[in-house]
């Protein structure tokens, strides 16, 4: 087993005396790293990847929202509690779920205004959470 000390070698790649990550080929870390990503070195390989944005692709649901507020009144219908003026996304709760009824996504009867800790405990707790917050 080679030991910390004989793993400072001189480098095939670039004739460096370095620390050894490529034992086979006899290679320091910037010359491996520049033989797996075809002679690049590492900032290079970073600066030509541009970051992808992450694009959600429209669903109708917020035109849906935006409808069914200004329709209804702003307030959970299992607390009463006051959703205030701003309309956010996570007021709106599905009574069937989307993933198992999608053609009911965009359903405005299928639809509920609900206060963030009444769409938790109705998503997440089950209905005897969701049925306590009632008498809260």
């Amino acid at each position: 087993m080679l030991q910390v000390k004989d793993r400072y070698q001189i480098c095939n790649g670039c004739g460096k005396t370095a620390f050894i990550v490529n034992k086979t080929k006899i290679l320091c870390t910037n010359c491996n790293y520049k033989r797996l990503h075809n002679g690049k070195n590492s900032w290079q390989v970073s600066a030509e990847k541009p970051k992808k944005k992450l694009v959600k692709k429209a669903t109708g649901e917020l035109k849906v929202f935006e409808e069914i507020w200004q329709e209804r009144q702003p307030y959970c219908i299992n607390c009463g509690r006051w959703l205030g003026r701003e309309m956010k996304t996570h007021f709106f709760a599905h009574i069937k779920p989307k993933s198992t009824y999608p053609e009911l996504r965009l359903d405005k009867d299928n639809i509920m205004l609900l206060c963030m800790d009444c769409h938790f405990a109705y998503d997440h707790q089950g209905q005897e959470a969701y049925r306590k917050l009632r008498n809260v």
